[in-house]
């Protein structure tokens, strides 16, 4: 099993809540990248945000195909429209 990358989940005050390692066999599928996306829309709910970090290559084309990724240094951070109230 390998590790496609590290996901960290920050709350409104931008501190760390939790973190770990998403892993899985062979490459990363598009329900990996649907599954982010929803976590992330519930995160945001509350007012946080997920950032994805040590990306393996096949998962960061998955995110930049789909549009679901922001570049910033050697991490991603989810980017996803905020949800309407």
């Amino acid at each position: 099993m390998g590790v496609w990358c590290t996901v960290t989940e920050i709350g409104p005050d931008e501190t760390a809540l939790a973190e770990w390692p998403l892993r899985g066999i062979g490459t990363p599928s598009v329900e990996i990248v649907e599954c982010l996306a929803r976590m992330q829309l519930e995160v945001q709910r509350g007012g946080g945000r997920i950032v994805l970090s040590d990306v393996c290559e096949d998962l960061a084309g998955l995110l930049e195909l789909v549009g679901l990724c922001e570049l910033s240094g050697s991490q991603r951070a989810m980017a996803l429209p905020e949800p309407d109230n």
